[in-house]
Order: structure tokens, then sequence, then C-alpha cells
């Protein structure tokens, strides 16, 4: 009997050993936050036009923008905290039809270098 649970728990450790990924799963931030209009934050749950999603990647939060009620992707951009106080790295826009409107970088909440702009028919 405690041959073969000393067989278990060795084959458990091993397990363990090869498979570190299954236990030490990173925990995922993420906030949901209503906008306004304006993409400004709303404080009730009436008035927005926008939700935005966002996720801690690595060192910045990656942020979606989506319209609402129709549901679709508006912009796609960075922040370097969750309170969305400065914007980084690329910055992509979307037309009601899934097409690209605009695609930039962003450095300390400006636009850095080429920004471009495509028509709804590409």
């Amino acid at each position: 009997m405690i041959n073969s649970l000393f067989r278990i728990a060795a084959l458990v450790l091993l397990f363990i050993a090869l498979h570190p990924q299954v236990f030490s799963q990173k925990a995922t931030h993420s906030i949901t936050t209503l906008l306004n209009n304006k993409k400004e934050p709303v404080q009730s749950g009436k008035g927005y036009s926008y939700v935005e999603q966002m996720k801690k990647e690595d060192s910045l939060w990656h942020a979606q923008l989506f319209s609402f009620p129709e549901n679709y992707l508006v912009a796609d951009y960075y922040f370097t905290d969750s309170q969305r106080s400065v914007k980084v790295g690329t910055y992509l826009s979307f037309y009601r039809n899934g097409a690209l409107a605009d695609s930039g970088y962003y450095q300390n909440s400006k636009k850095d270098g080429d920004y471009y702009s495509w028509y709804k028919d590409g």
C-alpha cells in the first residue's frame, strides 16, 4: 500500500515537473469601461455609446473599443496603465464594414511617425 502511494506521488511530481504551465498560469487582468459618444468614461450604465475592453499584456494595457449596441470593433490601441493616461504603440481604427480606417504609432500620447488613413472601400 505504501509502495503504491509512493509511486502515485512520484508520478504526480513528475507530471508537475514536465508540465509546469498547467500549474503556473498567469492571472488575467482585464477592465471593461463604458464610454459616452465623446469616448469619456460614464459612471452609470446609461448613456454610453462604446465599450472599451482592456487586458494587461506584459507591461502594457491592450485596449479594444467596440461600438454599442452594434458591437463592431472601432479601434485597437495600447496604454501604459489601466487609468488610460498615456497612449503608446500601434493604433488602428476601423470602419463599420471592418475595413481599416487609420493606423499609426503613439509615443507618450502623441502621434509619432507616419500616420495613414484609408477609404472605406480600401
